[in-house]
């Protein structure tokens, strides 16, 4: 899937396009700030550790914003004011256990910020308010 849909969080409306992925994604997790929207890790050619950010405020198609520490899928994805971390996943077919930490202003490579007690794969979310 390479579409980005959108919609209003104040009315009940039906979604509309927003823009495109540079091409399809498969697996990926998300993170956001209040400007952009960012989706890490795609498994849908293998394993595949690219970040990619889209903007809220125009219509288009998304850029690269770096790249995870280590290529994986079915992450877990969790934002906060100025940075996104990526937590577990499937790194080559096995359960990885690595924490990322990526700047949103940023374009570069995530950095290994941290380690889960247990390597885990799709377990949940989390988003500061």
């Amino acid at each position: 899937i390479s579409r980005i849909d959108k919609f209003a969080y104040a009315t009940a409306s039906t979604v509309s396009a927003h823009g495109d992925l540079s091409g399809p994604w498969r697996y990926g997790s998300n993170c956001s700030s209040e400007t952009d929207g960012f989706i890490c890790g795609n498994g849908n050619s293998g394993f595949v550790a690219a970040i990619e950010k889209v903007s809220w405020a125009s219509n288009t198609t998304a850029a690269s914003h770096g790249n995870l520490s280590v290529a994986r899928i079915k992450s877990i994805g969790q934002s906060e004011k100025t940075h996104g971390f990526v937590s577990g996943g499937n790194a080559s077919n096995s359960a990885s256990n690595v924490i990322d930490k990526f700047s949103y202003g940023s374009n570069t490579t995530s950095a290994d910020n941290a380690d889960l007690f247990t390597a885990v794969v799709y377990r949940g979310s989390g988003h500061q308010v």
